[in-house]
């Protein structure tokens, strides 16, 4: 009796885990996959938005096979691709006949012609982060499809791809996490967060986490990134079209900053600067789309201590400390004055005798009178 470890069929089935690993040999194994099951095998990869990667396939091998996919349609009514893609059961052949019974002839007049009434195999092997890889063959014109003789090592063989296929996904994503990382570091102080097109927040600095808990700045409900100023949103969108529109085949384009200012609801500012990110030549790990890095700077909190401080130091009344204060940390006069409850001409006379004791000789050299203070503790 022949023994399991003695099929020659053991050599092609140890030959996936190269080929998913690395995407240019899977033509050769392609080619005797369909030798030995009697067709044309194709293995496609779809990302979580539903676009057909290339990876595997070249987008003029696919374009047939997939059209074919799309025309076709489930006992439901439903596109096949879209239930390969949603509902099937992973590792599960279908196995379909008269493939192009369902087509307009004249979609398939020309070089593929022959296609009419072949039969297939289909297969969702894996799930990868919102989209799947499928396996399809088609079979030559003309036979009879796949035997059943030929189903056992079909599942075999939907097993190796699909263990084969997750052990690739898990280097290629380990690679893209330490590219988006050295995306991250390019910011220049400040909270920074990494968005890719589809706005997912897929890195950020400790402080960047901090940021986002700041419900007046950003809402992540919907599980995509929002702005919460709108003008500041909108130019995340051009960024990201931008981002969209690259093609990943071609040199990165020039890094693009747009930055705006923001007033938070406690009346500290804050500034949004958001600039397209492309990844880092010479790094180990396959080409990746572009993304937003957005580094949130906010003015720094100003410390009561230095309240104390000023008051002490420059001889200030309590009154005029605390208006110096307020002000420092408002930068509006009105609003300090409805604060603090006193009238106009009651603090005009208060911010007149703090530049005088102070030697300051505006609101912004008293700002940074407290700024300097402030960091002494």
């Amino acid at each position: 009796m022949t023994q399991p470890d003695d099929d020659p069929r053991d050599a092609l089935i140890d030959s996936l885990y190269a080929a998913v690993n690395a995407p240019a040999m899977w033509p050769d194994a392609a080619v005797r996959i369909g030798a030995e099951l009697g067709g044309t095998a194709y293995l496609f990869e779809f990302s979580a938005g539903g676009r057909h990667t290339g990876r595997y396939c070249s987008p003029e091998q696919a374009l047939v096979p997939l059209q074919l996919l799309v025309a076709l349609k489930t006992a439901s009514g439903r596109s096949m691709l879209g239930f390969m893609l949603n509902e099937a059961e992973l590792q599960t052949p279908y196995c379909k006949q008269a493939l192009t019974s369902q087509i307009d002839d004249l979609l398939w007049a020309g070089p593929h012609s022959d296609l009419v009434q072949t039969h297939g195999l289909l297969a969702a092997v894996r799930a990868n982060g919102g989209g799947r890889d499928i396996f399809m063959l088609l079979s030559m014109p003309g036979s009879p499809g796949l035997s059943a003789a030929n189903f056992p090592f079909t599942r075999r063989l939907l097993q190796a791809l699909g263990q084969g296929l997750e052990l690739a996904g898990q280097r290629r994503n380990h690679m893209l996490d330490l590219q988006r990382q050295r995306m991250l570091t390019r910011h220049d102080g400040g909270n920074a967060i990494l968005i890719d097109e589809m706005r997912r927040v897929v890195a950020t600095t400790p402080g960047g986490i901090e940021a986002l808990a700041a419900a007046d700045l950003f809402d992540t409900r919907s599980g995509r990134l929002q702005i919460v100023p709108k003008d500041v949103d909108e130019l995340l969108d051009e960024l990201l079209e931008e981002v969209r529109q690259h093609d990943r085949s071609g040199p990165p384009p020039a890094i693009q900053i747009r930055d705006s200012l923001h007033s938070r609801f406690d009346g500290a500012l804050c500034r949004f600067v958001l600039r397209t990110v492309w990844p880092v030549p010479g790094l180990d790990a396959e080409p990746s789309d572009g993304h937003v890095l957005i580094t949130l700077r906010e003015a720094p909190a100003i410390s009561r201590d230095a309240r104390d401080a000023l008051q002490s130091v420059f001889g200030l009344s309590k009154s005029e400390a605390r208006l110096a204060y307020y002000l420092a940390m408002t930068g509006s006069l009105t609003e300090t004055l409805e604060t603090l409850c006193i009238t106009r001409n009651t603090g005009k006379t208060h911010l007149r005798r703090i530049f005088e004791k102070t030697g300051a000789g505006s609101q912004t050299e008293l700002y940074q009178l407290m700024f300097r203070i402030s960091a002494l503790y």
